[in-house]
């Protein structure tokens, strides 16, 4: 003989059921939109091998520019010391002086 289970105790168990799944259906809402939160966002080693890659650019940059202004500063050098055709004797010009020395190139 089979027993049937009472109304009541059925509709509590569905209700149950339905809180549960509208619980797991809010957390499985909440865990998509985080993967889609964290996936939004670049991964570290991206973001190190990108600022690496500027780094280079910003190098070859400073580069080409402190070519081209000790370039620039050696010719305001040659037009400082026009008169003296003796190259030896500009390191005894005090701006001269300075200038190789800002270089590293002071006799």
């Amino acid at each position: 003989m089979s027993r049937m289970i009472p109304i009541h105790i059925a509709d509590q168990a569905v209700a149950a059921c339905d809180a549960e799944i509208a619980k797991l259906q809010a957390e499985n809402a909440r865990l998509k939109a985080e993967v889609d939160q964290l996936k939004s966002q670049p991964d570290p080693l991206t973001v190190y091998l990108y600022a690496a890659e500027l780094a280079k650019g910003d190098i070859k940059r400073l580069k080409a520019d402190n070519a081209r202004l000790r370039a620039a500063g050696d010719t305001l050098v040659a037009a400082y010391c026009m008169g003296d055709h003796n190259k030896e004797r500009w390191a005894e010009y005090p701006v001269v002086r300075e200038w190789l020395a800002a270089k590293g190139e002071l006799p």
